[in-house]
């Protein structure tokens, strides 16, 4: 009977173990794309990457409602026109936040394999930002 109770013991000792395990990995997932947004860096990061999953929706939601209506076209024909899109070495710094408002300056460089030719064109652009609703979004088209 001692044994028995040590059996279940483990097993639930097992099972609860397992069980945070799974919850850690989805509330890292799920938090990743909270926190994605929480400041001006990390909104130019998510943007910049973006552009790797060829899919014009996830590069918009980093932007203005204006200006990501905007993009959505030229983004669809971009995609369309590249057999891969890579982003690297980007490079952050937060010039300017007060209140509702930022910019960061962004450096990054963007290779693009088109047709079997592949080609890297470096950017530096000062970034300009907005916080709506508790996050951080593009105001402008980069």
């Amino acid at each position: 009977m001692l044994r028995n109770r040590w059996v279940r013991r483990l097993i639930l000792l097992i099972a609860v173990g397992f069980l945070f395990i799974i919850g850690t990995v989805i509330c890292q997932s799920v938090g990743y794309h909270q926190t994605a947004m929480s400041s001006p860096e990390s909104t130019v990061k998510g943007a910049l990457t973006a552009y790797e999953t060829e899919e014009p929706a996830k590069v918009i939601a980093y932007f203005t409602p204006l200006y990501g209506s905007n993009m959505k076209e030229n983004l669809k024909r971009l995609f369309a026109a590249c057999d891969s899109i890579s982003i690297e070495n980007i490079d952050t710094m937060v010039i300017y936040e007060e209140g509702l408002a930022a910019q960061v300056q962004a450096s990054w460089d963007m290779g693009m394999e088109v047709a079997g030719r592949f080609s890297t064109q470096h950017f530096a652009k000062t970034i300009r930002l907005v916080k709506e609703d508790k996050k951080w979004h593009i105001n402008q088209v980069i």
